[in-house]
């Protein structure tokens, strides 16, 4: 079988790379670990009995009955899954990973493109092998991008050095430092007496008076008065003057939340 072990550019030929070495009893060491996003390699047990090396967990392997062998064969499985462009996808993890320009190429095509993750699905259970995110062209088979994860050094290593140095993807840009814009709040607690039937009465009476006052919609907790907290990050090195910034397309207000820059992934729409 002619096997294609450097510069790949279809998702067939990766594919067919990865399904031509044996994982299931690849060895490794247990600090090997440490290499990879998720913890992947554990101490196997046959008849009772530990093995020496450490080896993929099994739960990470589909298998299937080989007639040809007479025995059972292993693969790690590729998740996929159609990158959506509409905006209310927006939150999609899938076109988040994407590169700005070729969702700009992409978006008003007539072709589409496939993001293809190694990771298995059991029941109701993912169990994540790799989290570099690759995509193609769904007409072509063609790797469009490679999104990389900073985390996960092992498989960013894999992927680099099998596929082509041509394909786009963001291995450089994951270790340049990058300036980043902190969005700071600070809140200060007072009283003001109002009156009304009731206090949805008393509460529309006082926006309806003081028109400069937004309606808090967030949760927030443990709030101390004049101090300032770090409430989103943005795009801007200034923020707008006497708007709101609450629903501004270069302000992301979820960063307590999630603990990252949409930027760093590249979703910068």
């Amino acid at each position: 079988m002619n096997i294609i072990t450097k510069d790949i550019k279809t998702i067939k030929d990766l594919r067919k790379y990865v399904n031509s070495i044996d994982w299931y009893n690849k060895e490794w060491n247990e600090k090997d670990n440490e290499q990879f996003a998720h913890n992947l390699l554990v101490q196997r047990e046959k008849d009772g009995v530990k093995e020496k090396a450490f080896k993929f967990s099994e739960v990470l392997f589909k298998s299937s009955i080989s007639k040809k062998l007479q025995a059972k064969t292993y693969k790690l499985p590729w998740a996929t899954g159609q990158v959506e462009f509409a905006r209310r996808f927006r939150s999609n993890h899938l076109s988040n990973r994407l590169d700005k320009e070729i969702h700009n190429e992409y978006k008003d095509s007539d072709q589409s493109i496939r993001c293809y993750i190694l990771k298995n699905k059991m029941s109701f259970q993912n169990f994540y092998i790799s989290d570099v995110f690759i995509y193609a062209n769904e007409y072509t088979d063609e790797i469009v991008y490679v999104s990389y994860d900073r985390n996960d050094h092992w498989w960013n290593n894999f992927f680099k050095d099998c596929l082509d140095a041509s394909i786009k993807n963001n291995f450089n840009e994951l270790n340049r430092n990058k300036k980043w814009n902190l969005v700071l709040r600070k809140e200060e607690y007072k009283t003001i007496s109002i009156e009304g039937k009731t206090f949805k009465e008393a509460k529309d009476k006082f926006y309806q008076s003081n028109k400069d006052i937004d309606k808090e919609h967030e949760s927030s907790y443990s709030r101390m008065p004049n101090v300032w907290y770090v409430w989103g990050t943005t795009a801007l090195d200034k923020l707008p003057e006497n708007k709101s910034i609450r629903n501004h397309n270069d302000i992301t207000s979820n960063v307590y939340v999630y603990d990252n820059d949409p930027r760093e992934i590249g979703d910068t729409r």
